[in-house]
């Protein structure tokens, strides 16, 4: 039995051949539409894997001897093998658990395998003699070859399970949301209950089940693509400001660990990226930014956009935030805490792509009034940031609204008093009255305003028409009514909602590129039933 010990040429070998394995795997892997970084199970067994196989190696040599390990091309190839796998195996598993799949498994293992690859020629620098590496080189060719196969197995099993996006149409240009609807033009059935509620994106709406998420036409009602993912369930779903990209927030292993954070693109399906579950707080159009009082980081979600952080300025903290479809905006105030009298507060607004510094806008409490900056009210066509001053209890005007231009911080529209901002739909922005209790419409480009209505007329309130939906007996049918400008009633229709509910159904009704959609929903009398999505045009 030989012991002796390892000597450079027979160390470089495994080294050179461990190395060129992972070369070769790696793009294949990353190239491949199989993505195992957030499955945790499989974190798992390529840990176990790789700690059998480093014990296998270790007995390898102590029996067989160190020399073993580097006779690939002889009649024990088994040791060199078993070092391949261990070594690749555990530090894919470390990268994995260190970065929690925010780096690609591929680029990892190219990464190491380039690093073994360097590493053998610290050990032994050229010349090399070819005859040593040629057995090498076999063993690397047949392990990625093998590798491929595999991958394209899994590959074909995963497009066989439905596994990564389905398009089932060609992607269109969004049409307008409707200014006023007449009539049922389409209805579509879940093909499971939801996991989060309809929301407006791409050229329709995303809903989402267990397993699966959808965009479905505005205009005809149809999927136009899915995605899924094995081992991968759908907790929640956000849409970008804009609807141009769905963020699926997932789980794994029935709620056992949280998933990665799936960035999709709305009109293709295509994913952009995968990100760790706590990478953001808040999205832009193009970015997760999260952070505290004295920083902040963002994240891109698609390859157009770069990751940028700042610290806020000494004897400053971050505030208030305001997420665009462009732009990310914070409250920054100074002197808090200092020997300042009186503290100076404004907004710095920087770009979602590059973290430039856009514009800075200056903002402060005066007496009892207080500054507030709102959420971004963002949609197609509109890139705006909300401003309010609320005002002491002792005046008569409780408030006083502004929508800033995200990307210039010039003034936009001043609202009355006590008016506050909505939605805002191709380039019209929805605008309330006191207490909510009126509602319309002003043109970004002219000011002009749409008709004031009440808004108890109906929940949901379009350019041209206010609509109030109340279900039937049995939930299996609805009365759509339409009231105008001048909140006189029109002509009700009836729509057909789907199957009966129990007591407890509801309607959730959201305006969406295309169409006004209507999802029914069931109580816990009844928590499987799928919903169906009814479509006015």
């Amino acid at each position: 039995m030989s012991r002796t010990p390892l000597s450079r040429p027979a160390l470089a070998q495994p080294l050179a051949a461990v190395g060129l394995i992972a070369c070769i795997i790696g793009p294949v892997l990353h190239a491949s539409p199989v993505e195992p970084s957030g499955e945790s199970r499989w974190r798992w067994l390529t840990l176990a894997v790789a700690v059998v196989s480093l014990v296998g190696c270790a007995v390898w040599a102590r029996y067989k001897g160190t020399e073993a390990l580097a006779r690939t091309g002889g009649a024990e190839p088994l040791g060199a093998l078993l070092l391949a796998i261990g070594v690749v195996g555990a530090a894919y598993y470390l990268l994995q658990a260190i970065d929690r799949g925010f780096i690609s498994t591929g680029t990892a293992i190219s990464g190491l395998g380039a690093l073994l690859v360097a590493a053998a020629l610290v050990v032994r620098p050229f010349p090399w003699d070819i005859a040593e590496l040629r057995p090498h080189l076999r063993l690397a060719a047949g392990v990625a070859a093998g590798a491929s196969v595999a991958l394209a197995a899994t590959a074909l099993v995963g497009r066989i399970n439905g596994t990564g996006v389905t398009t089932y149409a060609d992607p269109t240009p969004p049409a307008p949301v409707p200014t006023s609807v007449s009539k049922q033009a389409w209805s579509w059935t879940a093909p499971a209950r939801l996991a989060a509620p309809p929301e407006p994106a791409g050229n329709g709406f995303v809903a989402a089940t267990k397993k699966a998420v959808y965009l479905v036409d505005g205009v005809t009602g149809k999927p136009r693509w899915r995605y899924q993912r094995d081992h991968v369930q759908v907790r929640d779903i956000d849409v970008t400001p804009g609807g141009r990209l769905v963020v699926v927030d997932t789980y794994i292993n029935d709620g056992d660990h949280d998933g990665p954070l799936i960035v999709l693109d709305a009109l293709t399906g295509k994913q952009h990226a995968a990100l760790p579950h706590d990478a953001a707080e808040t999205f832009t159009g193009s970015a997760a930014v999260s952070g505290s009082k004295n920083d902040l980081t963002a994240t891109p979600l698609t390859d157009r956009g770069q990751a940028w952080s700042h610290r806020a300025p000494s004897g400053c903290r971050f505030g208030d935030t305001a997420a665009s479809e462009s732009t990310f905006t914070v409250r920054t105030r100074c002197g808090v805490g200092t020997s300042v009298t009186t503290p100076r507060d404004e907004l710095i607004a920087y770009d979602d792509r590059s973290g430039s510094v856009l514009w800075h806008h200056p903002v402060g409490d005066k007496g009892r009034a207080k500054t507030v900056l709102s959420t971004g009210t963002a949609g197609e066509g509109c890139n705006l940031t909300e401003l309010t001053t609320y005002l002491p209890p002792s005046t008569t005007t409780q408030s006083q609204s502004r929508l800033l231009d995200a990307r210039t911080g010039k003034t936009r529209i001043t609202g009355k008093p006590d008016e506050s901002f909505g939605a805002c739909r191709d380039g019209w922005v929805q605008v309330f009255g006191q207490a909510f209790r009126t509602t319309g419409w002003i043109n970004l480009a002219t000011g002009a305003r749409g008709g004031a209505r009440t808004a108890d007329a109906g929940p949901l309130v379009l350019r041209d028409q206010s609509l109030g939906v109340t279900l039937g007996p049995d939930a299996s049918t609805a009365s759509v009514t339409p009231h105008d400008l001048t909140n006189h009633a029109g002509t009700a229709f009836t729509v057909e909602t789907g199957p009966s509910l129990k007591e407890g159904a509801h309607t959730r009704n959201v305006a969406v590129p295309g169409a006004v959609v209507i999802v029914t929903e069931g109580s816990p009398v009844q928590p499987g039933t799928p919903p169906t999505i009814i479509g006015l045009r």
